[in-house]
Order: structure tokens, then C-alpha cells, then sequence
């Protein structure tokens, strides 16, 4: 016995065995040196807490010694496999307290049987299991239908009971050199040696049969998913495993699935490649390469996407794209991603431990399957950890191959990995299932624009509109935007123009090996000098005329207007407003010139932007600033040029209306002071423009609010008049709607319809409430299918519902009623487990004068009762008067008589 009385406390200080002393509640109140010393807390730290903070709910208190395997959680953060013996000391019935005697468990050769299932919590463990067993073994992964159902109809004991029996059964199938154990929930693990072959259609029989618990014999299904291999490749074998149980489910109970040793081959692809690929992961033969993505502003390298890379000694160099595809076909996508990570962060580490990429983060590709597994945030924390690498290091880039849940694993993963400092991208946005759902729904940091839209952006206005729409919108949710497949200067240029703030492509560097990389000079000549100057504010400048949404607009009216003014004004053939874009000079109104557009480089506007007062250039021809301008040296050979900046109200310069003519001259002071009038006035319009347009974003989002105001509202209001089971309507609401029917003049014949289930009772303590509440839904569903469109369906509680029919014709009312009862005695299949034929009874009391809902309520109540009483199945009818004279009159006043025609149960 372990001493839990006075004194007790030096004795167990001086143990050497972890010792935890807890009171009646489960509170720590003792905590020797040996508990510090394996677990970590101190024990100013530890006292206080409830013992499960620690052990987890497993360790319970109860009289007597009790001894149990858990997961014991450190101080450190991590976990650790422990057996605890527990001494609960008791007197005169009465629990005083306990004392836990805390011991570590070895895990090689462990094969501790309690009254818990032994388990595994990670895919790291259950590789080590099949590691421990060694050679080519078979790897089942078994998936329990029913458990649930046991555990809410008889009781989460008995469900226990069962899981316990279920692992007995499977670790006598994986014979003397076989494991079995629990992976989660009702999900079960046998390993065993190839030459002592599990067959799973056995396995699938032994499973079916009656397991006896304490309150009777229960059956439960089964699936089951089986995949053979190397034991040195557990991941991969795991993965497979894993696969081939998720195709198992989808068939339902009973289904076995064989994943295939090389998993499937399509015609396209070499037949050896996904044996191949096995051979290569296991041997880790898989190289990364690192292409760059810049700031278009800088110039800078600020992240390297990591991309997989394989040459084959059989197949030569393999394109990414098959042999990503294999690794999925095979299950082996997850071991693949492992070995990326690791090539990617163990680059990173020595190249910061060189002194190159310290503001560098790395960004490796992984697909909703990989995210959404169980170990994958653990791995990455371990992975960074082990290198000392902090998670703004490091990028995940969400692959489109299949849409992601935002309540799913892979979102929840995401999110605890954006908590670790891990930023998270999706790629190819704007294709597939990366669409705009994931910006509102998912914790995103960047989004990268697929190739296909960075194509065209220099050449159709198509794309152009989606990249600056997108942009916008990113903007707005704070996101970076990263262009991809940058291959020409035109490209460049175009992505400059709208703002773009990102890019990678071929333009600036191929994907290389990172002893190879570049990191400096990789923006081409042509975007790296100019002659033209540039304004301090350049990216706030471009933003504002990027929200004013005014480049390649059709012509209007007011900027027309303001260029024939100058050009009267002034005196000159030739006037434009334009706007200077990143590498263009785009022309919005002209007067005595067809242009629509020209190079920045070749634009004195783009000079006029960076001066303070008005540009004059009194002869182009010698003037540095413009003699490579084809208006100069080409039609209409421009010789005077003079140009006033427009700008917002907040000092933002768009572009500038400017005057030319062909002759050399200057202006007059009142031209310099018109001309500076008119460029304001543009100004103006312009930022009109920008407001009208932040309006309208204002009122979209308004409206959208308000719809899911309204959504939500109506959501609220349907669920407090319906039952939250059966979507029927509720008490309150029938009894509403009746109240409304007894009383109008119009409604000259209301029935009221009562229906009680037979036999539900017996169906929930045999197959357990959720079934029960199966059956409800169906029967719900089934009775209003068979009601008018005038009439309402409810459930009044418990197994009894309600149908108002607004009509009091014999005829109708019977129709009505014999098909509630032959639609509802349709047989129901429970998941291939049971089939059901459920019944009703049924009491109708119609009004045929004047009536108040209580007493047509108790009319049909009574004729349902008294259908009960003939054994159920059965169709009566209240012949009372109907009224609340006659009935109070007559007393129970209640003429019970089978109704003609009805179905009733034999």
C-alpha cells in the first residue's frame, strides 16, 4: 500500500519513485522531487492543478489500487508514456483522497495489457511498431461502423467493452509476431509478417460477430483497408494503408480494399515509375531546388519556393508534375513532403549559419491531403526546432488539387501553424479550388497568381482587369500578391504598371540548386535602369491610381473638355490629360494628336510628375529629357512642350495636362496659371472618381451585411418555430397556425391529424437513440411528403406529431391518411445493419362548428389514444360534436370508430 496518511509527505519526498498526492476533487496537494524530475513540474508549479491536467481523464479516482497506462503531459511541452498506480484510501465509505505512484513506460517490446486499449497518438509510433516487427510486413488499417450507436443507446462503458474485445480478437488474428493497436476513436492497427498473412475478409467475419457486454450481446460492422511493404519504408506504408481504408469506407460495411504494391499506373505513365519512386524516397533520392521570388520594387530576394526535383537512373530526369502524381497515387505523398521540408530547412540552416539568406524565407508546396494530416504540425515545429529556425522562416503554399474545408483538419492545421509565425499562401489562385471563398474563409497571408493570367497581362485588357482586381481585393484583406511564370520584359512591365508588388518567373532566375543560386542583380537591364525620374512616394502614387480605377477607360466628356480648354488657352495645336503608370504614359482626352499610350521612358509627363511648378521644355529637339520621343523626331515632330501635374487633394500625382506645339515658345504667366487651374481641375475629377468607387465598395459590402443580417435572422426565426430533429414545426408554432385557422371566417373545415410512432421505445433500448432519432427524421419526412401544400406538419414532442388539414371533406381526409400510413410503413435499411418497418397510429378530430384549439386538441388526443389501445397501427376518429358545448355536455363525449378504409397493422 502506498501511505496517503499523516506524516506522509517526507516519505514520499525521499522516494525515489514519482509520487502525487490529490485530494477528493482531484487537486494536487503533493508533489515529491522524483515528479520533478520526470515530468518537469516544479512543484509550486504543480500544486493546485486537478491531476488530469496531467494524466489526462483515464486516471480516475476510486476506492481501492487501480493501474493504469496514459500519456502523461511535461512541462516541456511534450509527452511522455507512463504507468500510474493509484491508492485510493477510503474509511467508512467515504473517499478521502489518493496518491499516484508515476513510473515511465519502455516502448521497445511494451505490450502492456490494461483496461485501455493500447494506443498510438502519432504516425511517428506507429511506424516505430512496424519498424520493431521488421521484414516485408502487412499493414491493416480497420475502421469500426456502430460503435457509436452502442455507445449512445446502451452506454459509453459498454462501448468501451467493446473496443477492449475488438482488440483482442485482432491481436489474436496478427499471431506471436504480430501487433494490433488503437490509432484513434474506433480506428484500429495490425501489423503483421508477411509469411503470417491477416486475411481481412476473416478479419471483417470475426469482428461481425455477437460481442457479449453487461447488458447483453451487441454486433458491430467493420472496413478495412490492408497494404504490404518494406518495414524500412513505415511512412509509406502507413500512407498506403491509410488510402486504401478511406476507399474501403466509402463502400460501406463489410468492404475490404488491397492497395496495390505500386498503386495504380495509368497508361500515360511508365509502368515502373511508381515502384520507382518507392525505391527512391526510401533511399531519400529525391533533390530540391530553389527558384527566387523578388520585390518588383527592390529588386530583393524575400522568399524561395522549394520545388522536388528527381532524375532516376532507370527514367532519367522525371517531370515534377508524373511523379507528384505517382507519390499520390502510392501513398507516398506524405514521406515526399517530409523530404522536401527537411531539404528546404536544412539549406536554409546553412546558409544563415554562412551569413547568406538572413531575410529569406523558404516556401514549400503542400496539398489539402498533406495538411490535413495528423502530424503534420507537429513535424514542421520538430523540423524547425531541430535547426533552430523560428516559423517566419518558413512558407506553406496550399496546392488547388482538391477544396479545403474551412472546419476541416487541413484549416485547422493551418491556422495552428500561421500561430507558430508559419505564413501560409495559396498557389495557382484563380484556378481550380483556390478561389476567392479561401481569402474569407482561410487564415491566408499571400496568394499567387497563376501563370495563366501573368501571360496576358501585358496584352489583353482581360487579364489586366483580373490581376488589378485581385490586387485590389488583396489589398483590402491585407495580402501579398505574388505573380508567377514571369517569363518577358512586357510581362515585368505590365505587373509593374498595375503594382504588383511580387513576382517569380524565368525572367528573373530558373529554379536551381542552392549552391547555385543568385540572390542579387536578377531584375533584367531593361526594368533595372532609366533616365526618367522617379517620385519618393512611387508605390503610395501607383496605389492611388490604381484605386481610381481610371487607366484604360473609354473617353468622357470632362477630361475632353479640359483638354480643348488648354489647348485655347494656351494657344496650341496639341493638348492631352494624361496618366503616368508604371512604365507608360497612357492619354485619357486629346486634342490635335491620335495616341493612346507611350513608353514612361520616352514621356516628358513622366518629368512633369517630379517637378513643383509647370514644365516648359522650349525646343524638345535639344532638351536631353525628350530627344528619343518619337513626337519629336517623328509625326507631328512636337518642338514646345509645357505640362502641370495632377494630383489629389492628398499630394498623390496621377499624370498631367500638358499643351504642345510645333514651333519653339513659352507661356504667358496667366497660361502658367491657367494651365496649373485645369490640372487641378482633373485632379478633381479624379478623385471624384476614387470616392465614387470607394462608395460603391462601401454600399457592396453593406449589402452584404445585410444580407447575412437578414440570413441570420431568418435562420433564428425558422429555429424557434421548428424542431431542431426533424425540421418539422415545433409546439408553440402548430398551435400558432391552428389558433389562426380555428379563428378565421374563411376556414370553414379544419381536421386536426395526430400521429403517435409504435414501438419507439423498443427501437431506441434495442439499436440505441440514434437510430431512434433516425427513425423520427424519416418518419417526419415521409408524413409531410404526403401532405397539400395548405396544410402544416409538426412535431408535438417525443414520438408524436401533428397535421393540420384545412378541410373537413371525408374524402380528401381519407386519401390524406391512407398515404401517411402506407408511406410511413415503408421498410427503413440502417446502414446495412437493420431494416425497420416503422408504424403510426393515428386519431383525427375534425371541426364542425365552433372551436378553440385546446378542445379540437383534446378531441384528437383522445382518438389517438384510443387507436393505441387497439394495438397500434390503427386509424380512429373523434365523432363528438366537435364544438365546446357539446363536448363539455357529453363529458368525454369521445365516439371512437375505425376509420374506413385505413391501413392498419395485421
Amino acid at each position: 500500500m502506498l501511505t496517503t496518511g499523516p506524516g506522509s509527505a517526507a516519505v514520499h519526498e525521499r522516494s525515489p519513485v514519482a509520487l502525487i498526492g490529490c485530494d477528493i476533487a482531484g487537486r494536487i496537494i503533493d508533489w515529491n522531487g522524483a515528479a520533478t524530475k520526470l515530468l518537469g513540474w516544479q512543484r509550486a508549479e504543480a500544486i493546485g492543478h486537478n491531476v488530469t491536467d496531467i494524466f489526462g481523464r483515464d486516471v480516475v479516482l476510486g476506492a481501492g489500487l487501480d493501474r493504469t497506462q496514459v500519456r502523461a503531459v511535461t512541462s516541456f511541452g511534450t509527452t511522455l508514456d507512463v504507468e500510474v498506480l493509484t491508492d485510493s484510501e477510503s474509511a467508512a465509505g467515504a473517499l478521502h483522497g489518493a496518491v499516484f505512484a508515476v513510473v515511465p513506460v519502455a516502448r521497445a517490446g511494451s505490450r502492456v495489457v490494461s483496461d485501455s486499449s493500447p494506443r498510438v497518438h502519432s504516425w511517428a509510433e506507429a511506424a516505430t511498431i512496424i519498424q520493431e516487427v521488421g521484414g516485408t510486413v502487412q499493414c491493416l488499417t480497420v475502421g469500426l461502423i456502430g460503435v457509436t450507436a452502442i455507445n449512445r443507446g446502451y452506454s459509453r462503458s459498454t462501448g468501451d467493452a467493446v473496443l477492449r474485445e475488438v482488440l483482442v480478437r485482432l491481436t489474436r488474428l496478427a499471431g506471436e509476431r504480430g501487433r494490433a493497436v488503437r490509432i484513434a476513436g474506433t480506428q484500429f492497427l495490425v501489423i503483421a509478417p508477411e509469411a503470417e498473412h491477416v486475411d481481412g475478409e476473416r478479419l471483417v467475419h470475426d469482428l461481425s460477430c455477437p460481442i457479449e457486454t453487461k447488458l447483453g450481446a451487441v454486433r458491430i460492422g467493420s472496413c478495412v483497408g490492408t497494404a504490404t511493404g518494406d518495414s524500412r519504408s513505415a511512412y509509406v506504408l502507413l500512407d498506403r494503408a491509410d488510402a486504401s481504408i478511406r476507399r474501403a469506407a466509402s463502400r460501406g460495411v463489410g468492404a475490404v480494399d488491397h492497395a496495390p504494391s505500386d498503386g495504380p499506373a495509368p497508361e500515360s505513365r511508365h509502368p515502373r515509375l511508381s515502384s520507382l519512386l518507392i525505391d527512391a524516397v526510401a533511399r531519400r533520392d529525391i533533390d530540391v531546388q530553389f527558384q527566387p521570388i523578388l520585390d518588383l520594387r527592390t529588386g530583393q530576394v524575400v522568399e524561395l519556393e522549394v520545388l522536388a526535383r528527381w532524375t532516376s537512373h532507370e527514367l532519367g530526369i522525371v517531370d515534377p508534375n508524373s511523379f507528384i502524381e505517382a507519390a499520390e497515387d502510392a501513398g507516398l505523398i506524405h514521406e515526399l513532403g517530409r523530404l522536401v521540408l527537411d531539404g528546404a530547412l536544412d539549406a536554409l540552416d546553412a546558409a544563415r549559419r554562412a551569413g547568406t539568406w538572413r531575410d529569406v524565407r523558404v516556401s514549400v508546396n503542400l496539398s489539402a491531403v498533406q495538411l490535413a494530416h495528423p502530424d503534420v504540425v507537429a513535424r514542421i515545429t520538430h523540423a524547425l526546432a531541430t535547426r533552430s529556425l523560428t516559423g517566419s522562416a518558413l512558407v506553406v503554399e496550399l496546392t488547388e488539387t482538391r477544396p479545403v474545408s474551412t472546419t476541416g483538419a487541413a484549416a485547422l492545421n493551418m491556422r495552428a501553424l500561421r500561430q507558430l509565425g508559419v505564413r501560409v499562401a495559396v498557389d495557382d489562385f484563380g484556378t481550380g479550388c483556390a478561389n476567392i471563398s479561401y481569402l474569407r474563409d482561410l487564415p491566408v497571408d499571400a496568394i499567387k497568381i497563376d501563370r495563366r493570367y501573368v501571360a496576358g497581362v501585358g496584352a489583353s485588357r482581360a487579364d489586366a482587369a483580373v490581376l488589378r482586381s485581385v490586387m485590389s481585393l488583396a489589398n483590402d484583406l491585407h495580402i501579398d500578391v505574388i505573380a508567377e511564370g514571369v517569363e518577358t520584359l512586357e510581362q515585368h512591365l505590365a505587373l509593374m504598371r498595375l503594382g504588383c508588388p511580387l513576382a517569380q518567373g524565368f525572367l528573373y532566375a530558373a529554379p536551381s540548386p542552392a549552391d547555385a543560386l543568385r540572390l542579387d542583380g536578377l531584375l533584367p537591364h531593361a526594368a533595372q535602369t532609366t533616365d526618367v525620374p522617379v517620385p519618393e512616394d512611387e508605390p503610395a502614387r501607383l496605389r492611388a491610381l490604381l484605386a481610381a480605377d481610371v487607366l484604360d477607360t473609354p473617353a468622357e466628356p470632362e477630361y475632353d473638355e479640359i483638354a480643348r480648354e488648354a489647348a485655347a488657352l494656351c494657344g496650341a495645336p496639341i493638348a492631352m490629360v494624361t496618366f503616368v503608370d508604371a512604365d507608360r504614359q497612357w492619354v485619357k482626352a486629346k486634342v490635335g494628336i491620335e495616341l493612346d499610350a507611350l513608353p514612361r521612358s520616352q514621356s516628358l509627363c513622366a518629368h512633369t510628375i517630379c517637378a513643383d511648378d509647370v514644365l516648359e521644355v522650349d525646343d524638345a529637339r535639344l532638351d536631353p529629357r525628350s530627344t528619343g520621343s518619337p513626337l519629336v523626331s517623328g509625326d507631328p515632330h512636337v518642338v514646345f512642350y509645357a505640362g502641370a501635374a495632377m494630383q489629389s487633394s492628398a499630394g498623390d500625382r496621377y499624370g498631367a495636362v500638358c499643351v504642345m506645339d510645333v514651333v519653339p515658345r513659352m507661356l504667358t504667366a496667366a497660361q502658367r496659371a491657367g494651365l496649373q487651374l485645369l490640372a487641378h481641375r482633373a485632379g478633381q475629377l479624379v478623385e471624384l472618381r476614387q470616392h465614387a468607387n470607394e462608395s460603391r465598395r462601401a454600399l457592396t459590402e453593406l449589402q452584404i451585411v445585410i444580407e447575412q443580417r437578414d440570413a441570420a435572422e431568418a435562420s433564428l426565426r425558422h429555429e424557434t418555430t421548428h424542431d431542431p430533429l426533424t425540421d418539422a414545426l415545433n409546439r408553440p408554432a402548430f398551435i400558432d397556425q391552428l389558433t389562426t385557422a380555428l379563428a378565421s371566417p374563411e376556414q370553414t373545415g379544419v381536421a386536426l391529424i395526430m400521429c403517435d410512432v409504435d414501438h419507439l421505445r423498443l427501437i431506441n433500448d434495442t439499436l440505441g437513440h440514434a437510430i431512434g432519432d433516425r427513425v423520427l427524421h424519416t418518419v417526419a419526412a415521409r408524413i409531410a411528403a404526403c401532405t397539400r401544400d395548405t396544410d402544416s406538419t409538426a412535431r408535438l414532442g417525443g414520438d408524436e406529431f401533428a397535421v393540420l388539414a384545412r378541410t373537413d371533406d371525408d374524402a380528401i381526409l381519407d386519401a390524406l391518411i391512407r398515404r401517411m400510413v402506407e408511406h410511413v410503413a415503408e421498410p427503413m435499411n440502417i446502414d446495412g445493419l437493420a431494416e425497420i418497418t416503422p408504424s403510426i397510429s393515428v386519431g383525427v378530430a375534425v371541426r364542425t362548428g365552433r372551436a378553440y384549439p385546446d378542445s379540437l386538441m383534446l378531441d384528437a388526443e383522445s382518438a389517438l389514444r384510443q387507436a393505441k389501445q387497439l394495438g397500434g397501427g390503427r386509424v380512429t376518429r373523434f365523432e363528438g360534436h366537435g364544438s365546446v358545448g357539446a363536448h363539455g355536455a357529453a363529458g368525454l363525449g369521445v365516439e371512437l370508430i375505425a376509420w374506413p378504409g385505413t391501413v392498419a397493422q395485421p
